[in-house]
């Protein structure tokens, strides 16, 4: 799938009207998000969580990254085109969660579906399910190019820029 879900998303571009797709995607750096909750839990003693059976594959993006493709879309976006944001890594949650207990000294323990939806809500069947999703139109129409890989390249440069709240990667 190579554009966000049809409905949703946020208009920039000005007179452009370009959209960045607001598809389901996780991003990673900084304190928010599934990575931050993460870590949060590592710290509080908590197992790192992973919905179903961890084989699912999830759409991930840094925050920097996100950041440059907004800026693309407003200097190159073409009216009503949307662009989705993602490295195109292809890491499982599983893969992504303990490379997490490693960078943080945690555990991983997999979560069944009424655990996940209990911890998550809703938005808990969209992480049970595998999600393979392309930046192909963004990287050719704008430019965008990842400046970050993968969450799993990056993992103790995160969690130390999560621990310590400053910024750790270039």
């Amino acid at each position: 799938m190579e554009t966000g879900a049809r409905g949703s998303g946020a208009r920039h571009g000005g007179a452009r009207g370009a959209r960045l797709g607001d598809a389901p995607r996780a991003r990673y750096g900084g304190s928010e998000g599934i990575f931050g909750g993460w870590f949060r839990d590592v710290r509080e003693g908590r197992p790192i969580g992973v919905p179903g059976d961890g084989h699912q594959r999830w759409n991930l993006v840094h925050r920097d990254d996100v950041a440059e493709g907004y800026r693309l879309a407003l200097e190159h976006g073409r009216g009503g085109q949307r662009y989705l944001l993602v490295d195109e890594s292809r890491f499982t949650a599983l893969e992504l969660a303990e490379a997490a207990a490693r960078a943080s000294g945690g555990e991983v323990r997999l979560l069944t579906r009424e655990q996940t939806l209990e911890r998550h809500g809703k938005s808990g069947l969209a992480m049970m399910m595998d999600q393979r999703m392309t930046s192909a139109r963004a990287r050719r129409e704008l430019g965008w190019v990842p400046m970050h890989s993968s969450f799993v390249a990056e993992a103790a440069e995160l969690y130390r820029e999560w621990a310590t709240g400053k910024t750790v990667l270039a």
